[in-house]
């Protein structure tokens, strides 16, 4: 007898998610020193990292795979941009050295 349903499962490694991506911001702010820009944009992208993987997990737990791909492409590419966005930011490219 299984005592776990998908949605527990859910529930767990979302927050085993939510926990690796903080840690792993504070990490990288003690090797890069982000500032308030660099903060807020990489918390947007978190957030909706995290947004992503529930709608698409969720949507694909109840049977409706459509709103899953929907929901990959409407919350995973700003999550993408924004932390592109924060590495911009963080880390500037050759042009920002030269000047």
């Amino acid at each position: 007898m299984n005592i776990f349903s998908g949605i527990e499962i859910l529930f767990f490694w979302l927050g085993v998610l939510t926990t690796l991506s903080v840690g792993v911001l504070f990490y990288l702010n003690r090797a890069y020193r982000f500032d308030w820009k660099s903060w807020s944009l990489s918390g947007m992208g978190v957030f909706l990292l995290i947004f992503c993987v529930a709608w698409s997990a969720s949507s694909v737990l109840e049977g409706e795979p459509q709103a899953a791909a929907l929901g990959l492409v409407f919350f995973g590419c700003p999550a993408v941009v924004f932390f592109l966005l924060a590495r911009r930011l963080v880390i500037p490219g050759k042009n920002a050295e030269n000047d």
